[in-house]
């Protein structure tokens, strides 16, 4: 199989974490293996290796923002014939890993149109997905009625993921629809491991948010204080938003290079993701599967979803931030148990072999025709759930808006002046 991706979200540059990095190593294993046709279909405006520049930029402001006119600016025709060009070249697989609603809808009618290949959508938006299908917010239950009905009425050769397992579990719930957790994946580190005992550094610590680098410098002192060697990898505009300034010991700024990032993972036995961002509770983390992937043992908050993608028990990865004496104990009692013997990271090549197997759960018995109206009908309700306002109006019909409203303030004025006279 040939899996190519389709991200308005795609990047050509490093420093954009998954956007650059996920596309890249996808593409590049494919070309590996013999086939450079795995593409990610992505903005006009960028230029790489991995990217077919085919799409109009800066479509993401769509993403939870579905309307008409939405549609006519995605340009689905141009999507379609991007995705049957890569087709032709032996795609057999396309996925929509960023989806949010606009995606799903884009996803299920190029779906219908294109029944020879197989289409995977992943409900990559957690915070934005919990929010619209929350069972207190009565506004929206049309919203859900509909979404719901435009999912299991999907075409049979669309397949439903989530981040994590966490995640599967409340949208198999709200939406009757078998979603399955997304593999993480990671392209490299399953050859020539060190041992422990062999490596520079004890703990890695890389912190993501200015927020978290507090906890983090607390916690490398109380470890540094028991004859631990750690460093602190981040990036300089996180650091300095945080308060520091210039470079100290034991700090690395990131981005670095491929083969120096993979060199400072793999010479770590230990790492911490000190993450406090909400999207935690129910999203992934590449960073979880890159540290399994290189030999190194990966420690997260307790609150989060980001161990169920341990092939171990989640809670041995578990650290609660808010007793960092407790978190420091349970670190050194892992260095001294070393790298459990069953837990594994997850290769490109599982990921591969995971999307060819993958399907829906056969719950689809309505025609083309119902779906059409459920997906048409969700589309005009969207409207509504993005609370269309005036302005928003204003902006997309501008003079003829404009227009209208001056005709109707002119015919107001005037009656009351007549009223007046008399």
């Amino acid at each position: 199989m040939i899996l190519a991706s389709v991200s308005t979200r795609a990047s050509d540059q490093m420093g954009a974490g998954h956007y650059y990095w996920t596309y890249q190593s996808l593409h590049a294993h494919q070309v590996r293996k013999g086939s450079s046709a795995g593409k990610t279909i992505g903005p006009k405006s960028l230029n790489a290796a991995h990217i077919d520049a085919s799409m109009k930029p800066n479509l993401q402001k769509y993403e939870f923002n579905v309307s008409p006119w939405a549609f006519r600016n995605y340009a689905l025709w141009s999507l379609r014939q991007a995705i049957e060009k890569a087709a032709a070249k032996g795609v057999t697989h396309v996925q929509f890993y960023d989806g949010g609603l606009m995606e799903l809808l884009v996803c299920a009618l190029v779906a219908r149109r294109l029944p020879s290949v197989n289409f995977l959508y992943n409900f990559h938006w957690a915070e934005q997905w919990i929010d619209a299908l929350s069972p207190r917010k009565f506004r929206l239950l049309p919203f859900q009625f509909l979404l719901n009905r435009v999912i299991n009425s999907a075409p049979n050769n669309l397949a439903f993921s989530a981040e994590t397992k966490t995640f599967s579990v409340y949208l198999n719930n709200r939406l009757g629809v078998q979603t399955r957790p997304y593999p993480i994946f990671s392209d490299f580190g399953f050859s020539a491991q060190k041992k422990w005992a062999d490596r520079q550094t004890d703990v890695l610590l890389l912190p993501q948010r200015p927020t978290e680098i507090q906890v983090t410098l607390k916690l490398k002192a109380i470890l540094e204080s028991q004859g631990l060697s750690l460093i602190v990898a981040v990036k300089p505009e996180v650091w300095e938003a945080s308060g520091n300034r210039g470079n100290q010991g034991g700090v690395v700024f990131l981005p670095l290079p491929e083969g120096d990032f993979l060199q400072l993972i793999g010479e770590a036995c230990v790492i911490v993701l000190p993450y406090d961002k909400p999207y935690f509770r129910w999203g992934s983390s590449g960073k979880f599967n890159e540290a399994l992937c290189l030999g190194a043992f990966p420690f997260v908050p307790h609150w989060t979803a980001i161990a169920s993608q341990s092939s171990e028990d989640p809670s041995l990865h578990h650290l609660d931030f808010s007793n960092l004496d407790t978190a420091a104990s349970l670190v050194v009692a892992r260095l001294k148990a070393g790298f459990p013997a069953r837990l594994r990271g997850i290769s490109t090549d599982d990921f591969l072999s995971w999307v060819e197997t993958v399907s829906v759960s056969g719950q689809n018995t309505a025609t083309i025709k119902n779906h059409r109206v459920w997906l048409f009908a969700l589309i005009g309700l969207s409207m509504v759930y993005r609370r269309v306002s005036l302005s928003r109006l204003r902006k997309y019909f501008g003079g003829s808006f404009d227009a209208l409203t001056t005709r109707l303030s002119i015919h107001t004025t005037s009656a009351k002046s007549d009223q007046a006279k008399l």
